[in-house]
């Protein structure tokens, strides 16, 4: 059983973000070769990053609850690049910025599988709650989460942190039960496209464990 931790969703103000990311197109469970290309490059680009300031990412960059074929969907697996990096965008990577805005913000704690149940808690409940509802994503316009840590460096899945972040606009009247009707892109009953990999890399060090 998957239990999770998560902090108060808050409200902020972001920053300008810039990601550099590879883009796809489909079914969210279809980015988990697009996160391996993306690990090996980001070995290659900032192979002296001991300190782990870059992070990964996923973002949506379409209109999930009105995408009615998965395989219009558009997301993009990326890296959160800081201010101090000024090298220019590596070939086989697209430079996506996310400008500044009003967003709901929580971090998930625990596996991947509980992702979508959060994102559903923080998107369908808590948002509504502030009389307010997640804007539309697009690409100018993303939901994201960045992942603050990963099971490749030793952490415990249980240890795992997520940040979500939904920008808000204010909600209409009556727009709490059309949320709850749309809100199919936060269901529980999702599987989070990183779920596998994570399982993956929990299994390695036992089975390299097994062969010593």
């Amino acid at each position: 059983m998957t239990t999770t931790n998560d902090d108060e969703p808050k409200l902020i103000e972001t920053e300008t973000k810039k990601f550099w990311g590879i883009i796809g197109k489909g079914p969210f469970d279809g980015c988990g070769a697009a996160f391996k290309k993306l690990g090996e490059l980001q070995k290659k680009v900032f192979a002296d990053d001991d300190d782990n300031k870059i992070r990964t990412a996923m973002l949506v960059l379409c209109d999930v609850p009105n995408t009615k074929n998965k395989e219009d969907l558009v997301w993009a697996a990326a890296m959160l690049i800081p201010d101090s990096v000024e090298s220019k965008v590596p070939e086989g990577l697209e430079e996506i910025v996310v400008e500044g805005r009003r967003c709901a913000t929580s971090m998930h704690r625990g596996g991947y599988e509980g992702l979508p149940k959060s994102w559903g808690q923080l998107c369908m409940k808590w948002i509504p709650s502030q009389k307010l509802r997640p804007c539309k994503g697009s690409r100018e316009c993303p939901h994201y989460e960045v992942y603050m840590n990963d099971c490749s460096n030793g952490t415990k899945k249980e240890d795992l942190e997520t940040q979500l972040f939904a920008p808000v606009e204010p909600a209409e009247e009556n727009e709490e039960k059309k949320q709850a009707d749309a809100g199919d892109c936060c269901s529980s009953n999702n599987k989070h496209p990183l779920e596998e990999d994570d399982k993956k890399k929990q299994e390695e060090p036992e089975a390299k464990k097994a062969k010593e």
